[in-house]
């Protein structure tokens, strides 16, 4: 029989205090455009997947002065795909 493990809690990123959510250009989402390392990440606080598999308690928004916490949009972005087929 095989052991199902919960799934992974996904990688945080760090949403610099003051950034200004965007429109993701593959669905209505609003997200936050962020530099990790030399790659460009769209971070999100709230997953779209039923249940907010993805969810964490320590994801939020960023304020003027606060950092917030996202994780990576494409976990559940319906237009996922078509990012990757550009690269």
């Amino acid at each position: 029989m095989t052991e199902h493990k919960p799934p992974r809690p996904p990688t945080l990123f760090p949403i610099p205090p003051g950034t200004r959510p965007r429109r993701c250009l593959r669905c209505p989402d609003m997200i936050y455009m962020v530099e990790d390392r030399p790659l460009k990440v769209a971070a999100e606080c709230v997953s779209r997947a039923t249940g907010n598999a993805f969810a964490t308690p320590t994801a939020h928004a960023p304020t003027g002065t606060e950092p917030g916490l996202g994780f990576s949009h494409f976990i559940d972005c319906p237009g996922a795909a078509e990012f990757r087929k550009r690269s």
